[in-house]
């Protein structure tokens, strides 16, 4: 996706960075808006706001602690848990790891 807004962004003259026509540098903010860097950022940023998301409109912030933690511990139950045997966990290596 960052590749895309970059490339639909970016004014055609600054291609002349590649050796088309005269050489002009792209600006800064240009550079930094359209990096993976920001757009890394912004996804865990959001990641972290739905994960732990304030309370809605005519939520208390106990009821939404209480909703979190049935989330979380729901989350939590459709963990397998179970441990792998030696033959299992050797299996996985070699097929995994290509051995």
């Amino acid at each position: 996706m960052t590749a895309s807004i970059s490339i639909l962004l970016l004014p055609l003259d600054e291609l002349a960075v590649l050796g088309i026509g005269t050489a002009t540098r792209p600006a800064p903010i240009d550079l930094f808006v359209t990096s993976m860097c920001v757009t890394y950022l912004l996804s865990n940023i959001w990641y972290i706001w739905m994960l732990i998301a304030p309370p809605g409109r005519n939520q208390s912030l106990a009821d939404r602690a209480k909703e979190w933690r049935e989330d979380a511990h729901l989350m939590a139950s459709r963990f397998a848990d179970d441990q792998m045997r030696p033959l299992e966990f050797g299996l996985t290596i070699a097929i995994v790891g290509g051995a």
